[in-house]
């Protein structure tokens, strides 16, 4: 079997690809911490126009789980925001208006900053609180336990204290014992891994590289397109 490298397409340089899997980690946080079945799990309401976020339009990458009398509504925060509690206040009004029951607001933050979170609001008679979860401090288990093969790659994002060389092995040997005769979905999880790992510094970056080599002789990956592809 051949090596190449995989030259990303367009639609993989833009935030569709970013956005795709980001999303997919929102939908299996909800399914695996908050116990929602994924028939119950909604695409939430349109991005909030560019008029109220500085000209720009807020990637908000949330989804939204129906819980009994309540509705949870998840954003997966790719890096710090300043105005992150302001959009989650506007999505709760506009959610509890869509719904007519009580909303949860999480940010699941998946950045390597340590600067603490806006998570609440409290000013002329509102007093508006979410809840805010770090990756970081999630254990690497909850995605490698998985027998979901997409979730394994959420785990680089995970294990704070954890060597990060052992946990990319743990997740690439995962992977290889259970992908070995599917080249696809190998491929598949591992250009979402490389996708990952960017939120995770360069260092990680080169170590995944230096890994996925070592594991996968007949695999290159292009950690700076996101592109891996084994070829035959």
């Amino acid at each position: 079997m051949n090596t190449r490298l995989l030259e990303p397409t367009l639609a993989e340089k833009t935030d569709l690809t970013l956005e795709n899997v980001l999303l997919q980690f929102n939908r299996r946080l909800l399914t695996l911490l908050f116990d929602i079945e994924p028939t119950k799990i909604h695409k939430q309401i349109p991005h909030l126009p560019a008029s109220l976020n500085n000209g720009q339009e807020a990637l908000d990458f949330g989804l939204t789980g129906e819980i009994d009398d309540s509705v949870l509504h998840l954003v997966c925060l790719p890096g710090n925001d300043p105005h992150i509690a302001e959009r989650m206040l506007l999505h709760n009004g506009l959610l509890r208006w869509k719904y007519q029951k009580s909303v949860l607001g999480v940010v699941a933050y998946m950045g390597q900053e340590n600067t603490p979170i806006k998570k609440q609001i409290k000013d002329n008679g509102i007093n508006y609180k979410f809840m805010v979860l770090d990756a970081r401090d999630m254990s690497p288990d909850l995605f490698l336990s998985s027998g979901v093969p997409g979730d394994w790659s959420f785990a680089i994002l995970t294990g704070r204290e954890k060597d990060k060389s052992v946990l990319i092995s743990e997740i690439l040997h995962t992977m290889q014992g259970a992908l070995t005769n599917d080249p696809v979905t190998l491929k598949e999880c591992l250009h979402q891994l490389a996708v990952l790992a960017s939120f995770r510094g360069d260092k990680i970056k080169l170590q995944l590289q230096k890994q996925v080599a070592f594991v996968f002789n007949n695999i290159k990956i292009d950690i700076a397109a996101y592109g891996v592809l084994p070829d035959g």
